[in-house]
């Protein structure tokens, strides 16, 4: 008997049919195929079985042929409309996978025109390449209208595959969106009320907007979950593109990319009514050429935001990151530059957490331009350039109109042609400051008006350290000019350190002024608390009892030791005194400062500790101004290493020093 092996023998077997069935065929009741028309097999298949001979051809639509035509040529998907099957379709979940043919070719990919669900709630769909919208949801908003969409991309190719126009509309919840690549030109709009919301966001690529208003953008009437953009969010040339918007709440937003604006208004903007939780964005932040593009902005609280690159601004009020509520911390890589409007500028109306710029804060010619401000508290400002004030007023500035935690400055704080421009300001405390090279005050020429540029000004300040010097802005023109180059403080000034010189110039002085202490001690009254000079001292006015404008405010205020390493040139000291008639210290007609609004208690009296001077003292020979070290008692006075002789007993002091006969140590 002959044995066969069976392994020798071929047995029947079913072949794969998905090879060899013909564009357009209905396999069952939830399933179709067809070739697309680069030559991809595609199946459609429904999470139900509601398709049937006689509904087919109203369900899918093509270019060319029908659902049933047995056509052998390629076909381009352009709608699947689900209308006609009404509650049939109810919760339907559709799938789109596409295969390419080793005998007619394709990509891979198959791009469908539009799914219209009008009036019916949609399980989960996935289109396997692009789509152009899909439209879905009843008018019962608070369920669900869309499980969800996955997609290759929205709106690549346009209306060309069918769609007639690229806006995906869902009434009620879409729980997530997610595109493997880009979302180019379309919008998603959720509608619902507070039922509107998207459960999360999830790109690919970047978010584009066009030419048409309102692509590239995605809204909802509720809340957004989290949003992952793997690529850039960039604006076009139409009114409100490359947008994300929640009416409610956005729980977070990560872009791996730049925000970028473009030529029309409100480019590249995230923005909510509500509560916006963390934003990080790797690259720039950086407005076109339209108004309001390239912002942040929530009219609730920020929980804080990261931008690998640079803040940048344009025209109109662009480049911003903005909160009405608060903002948490904001850290910067790169710098933060104003523009020709409010633009490069982070705000608040609230409190500030903290900001870190790693780069410099560079304000522009318009107003509030390259600015940091807070209309409340602001906690520590951390600069690694410079701040430099620019044409616009309060431009180059960092602001608080209650507190502010501190300021530390790797470069330069500069003035520019704007008033309040290259200022630290804070309405009420501010702590210690830090600037690393210079303060420079702001100057003008011809008829420019020019206040408090390059200025650090609070109601108190803990400490102010200059790395460089202290200059101040040169007075060239008839306009308004004050305050450029100054330190102010309302009430007190803590210990002041700078490593250089200070130098005003003789059209205008370098300032160092504070009132007095809001709450005195027993006959202590210290106005600030010390300075040290390691340079020259040169057409600078230091002023102990008068306001932040300079304003005489305090007959007992006091200075600590002053000590300064170089020469006294042409400069004032004065604690508690007015200048007198001629507006000049140290010439005889200075008077104790009194008045109605003038703090004067008997048994306080205004002081200077001491004063060291390394070099000599030099006035302006042959002028006809004066210089005074000015109190009611002046402590020790040291030049070049000579202690000046002063009474000890209570008769006043008027000594002249230094060798041109203009500068006196003078008790009132």
């Amino acid at each position: 008997m002959t044995r066969h092996s069976a392994r020798g023998r071929s047995g029947l077997r079913l072949e794969p049919l998905e090879s060899r069935e013909v564009p357009a065929t209905l396999v069952n009741a939830s399933t179709l195929t067809y070739q697309d028309v680069d030559g991809d097999t595609v199946r459609v298949s429904f999470s139900k079985a509601i398709l049937t001979p006689g509904n087919v051809n109203t369900v899918f639509i093509f270019d060319t042929g029908t659902a049933d035509s047995g056509n052998s040529t390629g076909q381009q998907l352009r709608r699947i409309d689900l209308t006609g099957l009404g509650a049939t379709a109810t919760g339907v979940g559709i799938t789109t996978t596409a295969a390419r043919s080793s005998a007619t070719g394709g990509d891979g990919f198959a791009a469908v025109g539009q799914i219209n669900a009008t009036g019916i709630d949609l399980g989960a769909v996935t289109i396997d390449g692009d789509l152009g919208r899909i439209v879905a949801g009843d008018d019962a908003i608070a369920t669900t209208g869309l499980k969800g969409l996955t997609a290759l991309s929205l709106g690549r190719y346009g209306t060309s595959t069918g769609a007639p126009d690229l806006v995906t509309a869902i009434q009620g919840r879409l729980d997530f969106l997610r595109l493997k690549s880009d979302l180019i030109d379309a919008r998603v709009t959720i509608q619902g009320g507070d039922d509107g919301d998207i459960g999360s966001i999830t790109i690919g690529s970047s978010l584009l907007g066009g030419a048409t208003d309102f692509s590239g953008r995605i809204d909802a009437t509720g809340d957004i979950g989290p949003v992952t953009i793997k690529g850039d969010v960039l604006g076009g040339s139409g009114y409100v593109t490359g947008s994300i918007f929640a009416f409610g709440r956005i729980a977070t937003v990560t872009v791996g990319g730049s925000l970028r604006g473009g030529t029309g208004y409100f480019g590249a903007e995230i923005a909510a009514n509500g509560a916006m939780g963390t934003v990080t964005i790797g690259g720039d932040v950086a407005a076109g050429s339209g108004p309001g593009s390239a912002t942040v902005f929530t009219n609730g609280k920020l929980a804080g935001v990261t931008i690998g690159g640079s803040l940048r601004g344009g025209g109109g009020e662009c480049g911003r990151i903005e909160a009405t509520v608060a903002m948490g911390a904001v850290k910067i890589a790169g710098d933060v530059v104003g523009g020709e409007g409010y633009s490069g500028a982070i705000f608040t109306q609230g409190t500030l957490s903290a900001v870190t710029i790693r780069g410099s804060l560079l304000g522009g010619a318009g107003s509030n331009s390259g600015s940091i401000f807070s209309d409340g508290a602001m906690g520590v400002v951390k600069i690694g350039g410079s701040v430099i004030g620019g044409g616009g007023v309060q431009s180059g500035r960092i602001g608080a109109t209650t507190t502010l935690g501190g300021a530390t400055i790797g470069g330069s704080l500069v003035g520019g042609a704007g008033g309040f421009s290259g200022e630290v300001y804070a309405g009420g405390a501010m702590g210690a400051v830090s600037i690393g090279r210079d303060l420079v005050g702001g100057s003008a020429t011809g008829i420019e008006n020019v206040w408090d540029s390059g200025t650090v000004i609070a109601r108190r300040i803990a400490s102010v350290t200059i790395g460089g010097s202290m200059i101040a802005g040169v007075n060239n023109t008839t306009g308004p000019f004050y305050d450029n180059g100054a330190i102010r403080a309302e009430d007190d000034l803590g210990p002041v350190l700078i490593r250089g010189n200070l130098l005003g110039n003789a059209t205008n002085p370098a300032i160092i002024s504070a009132r007095g202490s809001a709450t005195p001690k027993g006959t202590s009254d210290i106005a600030i608390a010390s300075l040290r000079v390691l340079g020259r001292v040169e057409y600078a006015r230091i002023l102990a009892g008068v306001d932040s404008i300079g304003t005489p405010a305090n007959a007992d205020a006091q200075i600590g030791a002053v000590t300064v390493g170089g020469d006294w040139i042409a400069s004032s000291l004065a604690a508690g005194v007015n200048a007198g008639g001629n507006g000049s210290f140290g010439d005889g007609d200075d008077v104790k400062m009194s008045g109605v609004n003038v703090k004067d208690e008997g048994q306080v009296f205004s002081k200077i500790a001491s004063l060291s001077i390394g070099g000599q003292v030099i006035g302006t020979a042959g002028g006809t101004d004066h210089f005074g070290i000015v109190a009611e008692n002046v402590g020790a006075v040291t030049i070049g290493g000579l202690r000046i002789p002063l009474n000890s007993s209570a008769s006043k002091d008027d000594v002249s020093v230094g060798i041109t006969g203009d500068v006196n140590v003078y008790e009132v």
